[in-house]
């Protein structure tokens, strides 16, 4: 849960100094309550932080004071989390849109916004009302549940059957050491690799085994396949040896249709794994020509590798690099140099890291940055818009709703009316006239009349509560007003409580 801090409440203040008559109003507005962002960190690798911390509170404004002194703002929150961070609504629903993203370690993403101050009495004052006592309480920042998904940030997506042998294609690639076992679903969690070659890096990330029915969820498939989803190609590892490869090609490429068709829709490079068996490399031609001639795929997208001898991998690295630079087309190969994995940085063995700086492509590179030539565009907007966008509700966009079967209840529900009714404070008889004024402006009086409410009847607005009365003057609702403060335990204007005797 995120809340943006609470607005500082605003003052009601004079000046009284010497020799000033008529000083005036001088009470200050009250400060901003504070934002909360989500910030992009390299060194996270999880969301296994917020197992036990997952309340993130800004701090709320300070209050005005007299002599126009502005309460201080609240201060921001940060919230770190890994690169490839989604933000979505707790309770939203499948295919909504998610409300946010961090791509790349430093990004901010405002996700909660602090409610601004409430002004002094200063703020009121106008050539007719040159002493105004009233001000406003502070504005309640945004507060709501937030679901994290982190989805991989790389270049390219290992994907295939279980024990296909995609993680031992990884640790041929790069410095990451993902287990690897003769039986499947060795690995359980995603991992990272950065593959140094030709002096540029690239990021490959190796996606647990996919079975049949992966897209309905079966065999975690929901949390695997969300991770190609930040992928910009794909790398089909099949099992040479196994009965009907091209069958298992054709099943993982219909559970990602199935999943998301956007996936599907991805460039992708065929590897053909474990050419040093008899029983793999026997049907190579076989096999090349019905993943050619029978579905279509291109000779240079069908390669054979042997992830265990590392013969083929640099061909393969090399065509993958020429999809992400959108070259696409065949053309010859040079003559495959050597893969050197990347062991130049640090290496953190937790979920989904596995990974090492950039070796021959220069400097240490973070391990969910995307290729030297590659850059990946959010696909979704922050939950906060923007300030300027902020606060665009009109006060007379409202609705009307009642509850007649018991005691007569009419409901105004209003973005704008609700948080009016919230910044209004009741303490001052000025305020609540400044209430009854701007609900008869914005046409709720005159709607509440055609809908049927009766004097007597209670009245809504957000959490204020008050009786429908057919006398609108002054002197009515100055006398409902000190009436509802007597007895709430307090008189007069402003909040000072009534002495008490005891005998």
């Amino acid at each position: 849960m995120v809340a943006g801090g609470t607005g500082g409440r605003g003052c009601v203040a004079f000046r009284r100094e010497k020799f000033v008559p008529r000083g005036g109003p001088s009470g200050g507005n009250g400060g901003k309550g504070g934002d909360v962002y989500l910030v992009g960190d390299a060194s996270q690798n999880s969301l296994l932080s917020f197992r036990r911390s997952v309340h993130f509170r800004a701090e709320h404004g300070e209050p005005g004071q007299g002599s126009d002194m502005h309460g201080q703002g609240g201060k921001d929150i940060s919230v770190s989390v890994p690169p490839g961070t989604v933000v979505w609504a707790r309770d939203a629903a499948a295919g909504d849109p998610p409300l946010g993203e961090v791509l790349a370690p430093g990004q901010r993403v405002l996700i909660a916004r602090g409610g601004k101050g409430g002004r002094g009495n200063l703020a009121f004052k106008t050539a007719r009302n040159t002493a105004p006592a009233l001000a406003e309480h502070g504005e309640r920042g945004q507060e709501t549940w937030l679901r994290l998904e982190m989805q991989l940030v790389a270049d390219a997506g290992i994907i295939g059957a279980p024990n296909a042998g995609k993680s031992t294609l990884l640790r041929v690639l790069s410095a990451a050491r993902p287990k690897v076992a003769d039986y499947p679903f060795t690995t359980l969690t995603p991992n990272l690799g950065v593959c140094g070659m030709d002096g540029r890096s690239t990021v490959f990330a190796d996606v647990p085994g996919l079975v049949e029915g992966a897209h309905a969820g079966t065999g975690l498939g929901h949390e695997f396949l969300r991770h190609c989803r930040r992928c910009s190609v794909l790398v089909h590892v099949v099992d040479g040896s196994g009965p009907d490869p091209c069958a298992d090609f054709l099943a993982v490429r219909r559970e990602l249709e199935l999943f998301d068709p956007g996936l599907a829709a991805k460039p992708f490079v065929l590897a053909y794994n474990k050419m040093d068996t008899p029983a793999s490399s026997d049907y190579w031609p076989d096999v090349r020509a019905a993943l050619c001639e029978e579905h279509g795929l291109a000779d240079e997208d069908v390669l054979a590798v042997s992830a265990a001898a590392g013969t083929g991998v640099p061909a393969l690295v090399r065509r993958v690099r020429r999809l992400l630079d959108g070259a696409g087309a065949s053309g010859s190969w040079e003559e495959p140099g050597e893969v050197r994995p990347d062991r130049t940085g640090p290496r953190a063995d937790g979920w989904g890291w596995n990974v090492a700086g950039a070796g021959a492509a220069g400097p240490a590179a973070t391990p969910l940055r995307p290729g030297a030539d590659a850059t990946l565009e959010p696909e979704v907007v922050a939950l906060a818009p923007p300030p300027a966008a902020v606060n665009t509700a009109r006060l007379s966009d409202f609705s009307i709703s009642s509850d007649l079967a018991g005691p007569r209840t009419w409901y105004v529900s209003g973005e704008a009316l609700e948080r009016f009714a919230q910044m209004t404070d009741w303490s001052y008889f000025e305020a609540a006239a400044r209430f009854q004024g701007v609900l008869k402006a914005a046409g709720v009086e005159a709607a509440l009349v055609r809908a049927g409410v009766k004097p007597g009847d209670t009245v809504v607005v957000g959490e204020v509560e008050f009786n429908y009365s057919e006398d609108q003057g002054k002197g009515a609702l100055y006398g409902a007003w000190i009436e509802a403060r007597k007895e709430a335990g307090v008189v007069g204007r402003g909040s000072a409580r009534w002495p008490h005797t005891t005998g």
